[in-house]
């Protein structure tokens, strides 16, 4: 542990003179899974304007055929007057959604299956809710890879991901000097913990953004991949965050068409990107306030300023303070970890924390110098 504190100060003192919607699917399958889900023995002839009666009495897993269809109506495409994407009628086995577009499908087995053309994405779906002090209640993982000619980085990630729930992703940039995926790992495990997966670059110049864009780009990339572990289970909802230089890197690469948010810790100097939900971190001890108050004062978006007492820019942001436990390290654990689950997962009780303005939740707490809201 000597070895890792003596390696974080050095690398950080230079620090202080450097700074260079998903696809929503409404159902549980299309395909009118019997019993419990639907499907269903076909139409009963219904007649020329609803093309197969209701579609299905219940049923089992391989639907029979029609026991209707004696009047020679119920070869029609399975319009399905109460349920949705159920099938053709009085055939032996139900299509998989030629009915209507699922606005019924009763649970109980009465009008087939309901339309599912992707995982739930909103309010509710990711695990967990709280104040997000604490871990969260996903098991996380990490992996060490190379992207072209940006070198390396670190993924975090749950490891229970889930293919019913996208996950929201994030990219991560190092302060000045900082050239590994430890230093800042604390922040990306708690992220990781409560469900988002960071990619986290071990660039130590990376003010201009490019290493968030390419992080960005190779999760979006594997999320389209048939061969990798984060095919169809990620978000195309993006974040970029970053310390120091890489909080101003964290404002640069937000450019990228899919970032909806940053989380800026200590490293806003200059405007923060139009329509991103912006956070700045910062401390009484930082070098950064009156950056960050100008960036989240010059923004039209949502914005929070968040000023800890005593905090530092080499202690507190970095993995000393993490060792160290200090109460503003574990803050920005917190804040960075809510601002994205509400911005980039519509998370209802992490938006909670920060609203009201001057009167938001977490502005009168104790240890915060300042916190104020803008556009919020």
């Amino acid at each position: 542990m000597r070895n890792a504190t003596r390696i974080a100060v050095a690398v950080f003192i230079s620090a202080l003179v450097g700074c260079g919607s998903d696809d929503e699917g409404s159902g549980i399958n299309n395909l009118g899974m019997a019993g419990a889900s639907g499907g269903g023995a076909g139409g009963t002839a219904g007649s020329a304007d609803t093309s197969a009666g209701a579609g299905g009495l219940g049923g089992s897993w391989e639907p029979v055929a029609g026991i209707g269809g004696a009047a020679g109506m119920n070869g029609a495409a399975g319009m399905q007057v109460s349920g949705g994407n159920g099938g053709s009628a009085g055939t032996a086995m139900p299509t998989a959604g030629t009915g209507s577009s699922g606005e019924g499908g009763s649970m109980a087995g009465t009008s087939g299956g309901a339309a599912g053309t992707g995982g739930p994405t909103g309010p509710g779906c990711l695990q967990g809710s709280g104040d997000y002090l604490g871990m969260g209640p996903y098991t996380t993982g990490k992996m060490d890879i190379t992207i072209g000619s940006q070198g390396p980085y670190t993924l975090f990630y749950p490891t229970d991901l889930e293919a019913d729930c996208k996950h929201p992703i994030v990219a991560w940039g190092n302060g000045t000097g900082v050239a590994d995926g430890t230093t800042y790992a604390f922040y990306q495990e708690h992220a990781a913990s409560w469900g988002i997966v960071v990619v986290a670059a071990h660039e130590d110049n990376c003010g201009s953004g490019e290493w968030h864009k390419a992080g960005l780009d190779y999760l979006l990339a594997e999320n389209e991949n048939p061969m990798s572990m984060f095919y169809g289970k990620l978000s195309t909802r993006a974040g970029t965050s970053g310390h120091s230089q890489g909080g101003m890197g964290a404002n640069a690469g937000a450019s990228h068409p899919n970032v909806e948010a940053i989380a800026n810790v200590q490293g806003a100097f200059g405007t923060a990107p139009a329509g991103k939900a912006f956070l700045c971190l910062t401390g009484t001890e930082d070098i950064a306030i009156e950056g960050c108050k100008t960036a989240v004062n010059g923004t039209s978006s949502p914005a929070l300023y968040a000023n800890y007492e005593g905090a530092t820019h080499t202690g507190t942001a970095t993995v000393l303070g993490f060792i160290t436990n200090e109460p503003g390290t574990k803050q920005y654990m917190r804040f960075y970890t809510a601002w994205f689950r509400c911005f980039l997962a519509d998370d209802s009780a992490a938006c909670e924390l920060f609203k009201g303005g001057a009167s938001c939740p977490v502005c009168g707490e104790s240890g915060w110098a300042e916190i104020f809201a803008n556009n919020y």
